[in-house]
């Protein structure tokens, strides 16, 4: 685990993907930290907000725990 410091360019990046997939902040930050540290967004559940924009997610690199399997692990 790193703890990585927010920076200008990481906040605004979390802003536009709010603005671009209208879903939480924080898992706005979650995926701009991600991109800033050359790592994949993991998320432990898709939440229904994120149904829609699927696509995009994927894009993005996001993971989700519950869909992977042992191997992935």
């Amino acid at each position: 685990m790193e703890i990585v410091n927010i920076s200008e360019d990481v906040a605004m990046r979390a802003g536009e993907l709010k603005k671009k997939l209208r879903i939480a902040l924080l898992d706005c930050y979650i995926i701009s930290v991600a991109e800033a540290i050359n790592a994949r967004p993991l998320f432990k559940k898709q939440e229904s907000g994120m149904t829609p924009i699927l696509n995009s997610l994927e894009k993005l690199g996001v993971l989700f725990l519950d869909k992977m399997s042992i191997d992935e692990l």
